[in-house]
């Protein structure tokens, strides 16, 4: 009987000590995200700030930064806006909503995007957030139009190290958009209607014909 209640004692234990665990796995997981969601506001707030004041080529490098480590760590979603978003949608309210394209083209823009491996890694953190499984169809479309006016910018053409640039971004990309082609991600555009389906799928295929493009041009260099 006592060996019994011994084991009763000990069962009893082992339910307490894993209920003890479950909270306080909970309680880090929750003081984890709180944690996340305030860096995530104070570097929101510094790159849209840099913005703000002229410095894109520091917003963005910053941004980039930020976005990739949320993808190589899995914490990003599709829900939240990337940084490397955030910064081109301010970027476009500065200038009277204009088409990314006639943004681009600004010489006060144009100037501070003269890499081209800067250039294919935003085009690149675009993609991959436009299709994460929870991305809004308008999201995802709005990065895709910013894609496209990258891959067509003549002066990514320019740069003596787009083909090193092009064989270090261009696996990802082409993946990203062969997802957007087949209407296979995100979850908004695989349930979207099929003029939806249709606007986004052409533009994605504008985009790795862009890319393409790009590529035939920096090996005949």
């Amino acid at each position: 009987r006592e060996l019994a209640s011994a084991e009763r004692e000990l069962a009893a234990a082992g339910k307490l000590l894993d209920r003890c665990r479950s909270v306080v796995e909970d309680t880090e997981q929750t003081a984890g995200g709180a944690t996340g969601s305030r860096a995530y506001s104070s570097e929101r707030s510094a790159v849209l700030s840099e913005t703000e004041s002229g410095s894109l080529s520091a917003a963005l490098s910053r941004a980039l930064a930020w976005d990739e480590q949320a993808t190589a760590s899995s914490t990003g979603n599709g829900l939240q806006a990337g940084l490397v978003e955030e910064v081109l949608e301010k970027l476009r309210s500065q200038h009277g909503e204009e088409p990314p394209e006639d943004v681009l083209a600004r010489p006060e823009v144009a100037g501070q995007l003269q890499s081209s491996r800067d250039r294919l890694r935003i085009t690149r953190s675009l993609l991959e957030h436009a299709v994460y499984s929870d991305t809004p169809l308008e999201r995802c479309e709005a990065n895709l139009d910013w894609c496209v006016a990258f891959l067509q910018d003549g002066a990514v053409c320019e740069d003596p190290k787009l083909e090193d640039a092009l064989e270090e971004m261009r696996p990802r990309i082409a993946a990203s958009l062969e997802l957007l082609q087949k209407a296979s991600a995100p979850v908004s555009l695989a349930q979207a209607n099929s003029s939806d389906k249709k606007r986004v799928t052409s533009a994605a295929r504008l985009a790795h014909k862009s890319l393409a493009v790009l590529a035939r041009m920096a090996s005949v260099r």
